[in-house]
Formats: C-alpha cells, sequence, structure tokens
C-alpha cells in the first residue's frame, strides 16, 4: 500500500501556506519564524533602515546561541565535572553543548 504524507507550512502570523522558517537574531537571541514570501518582504522591508546602518558581525550559530569558548583550565573542569556526574566526554576536543549547559545549570 502506498502512502504520500504531505507537511505544510503555515504562516505563523496569518495562517497561509506555503511558509518558509526564517531565522534572525535580536539582542543576542535566535529565533526562528514560519513566513509566507509577502511576510518575509513586510519583516525584511520594516528592517531595512536598520540594516543599511548596521554593522556586520560573526554569523550565529544554526543551532542557537553559542557560549563563549572556555579555556583550557575550565574545560579540564568541565570534563571532570561531567565524568562525575555520568556523562561521557572526551579527554579532547569540543565538549557537547549539553554537557556545558548542565555544568552551567549546576554551577550557576
Amino acid at each position: 500500500m502506498a502512502q504520500k504524507r504531505v507537511i505544510e507550512i503555515l504562516d505563523d502570523l496569518d495562517g497561509t501556506s506555503d511558509a518558509t522558517p526564517r531565522e534572525f537574531s535580536v539582542g543576542g537571541v535566535s529565533y526562528e519564524i514560519d513566513l509566507s514570501d509577502e511576510n518575509y518582504e513586510k519583516l525584511m522591508s520594516r528592517l531595512s533602515s536598520f540594516i543599511a546602518v548596521a554593522r556586520k558581525t560573526k554569523s550565529a550559530s544554526r543551532r542557537g546561541q553559542q557560549s563563549p569558548k572556555a579555556n583550557r583550565e575550565e574545560l579540564t573542569k568541565i570534563r571532570e565535572w561531567a565524568r562525575t556526574n555520568g556523562y561521557e566526554v572526551s579527554g579532547r576536543g569540543r565538549v557537547a553543548q549539553p554537557i556545558l549547559e548542565a555544568y552551567a545549570a549546576a554551577n550557576a
């Protein structure tokens, strides 16, 4: 038996179909909104005067806001904390974001 599943993305503002997920950041917080081409143009039109005079910065992570890079000593502490608390973490390389967030929450 054949099946066809259709996913329809609706505009978050007016509910029209054929919307596209759009990302933007304000105040260091990244957002995603589903907008039709028409509503996306409205958004960009309203922001255009601000964008025209703004300075570009390094691009934001597509996974959301990144925490500042930890120094080597701090990463050693984070790895020790993670192992003590049942997380699997390698002795070198990047520390996974969920571990960094759990460490930050535990030490807040």
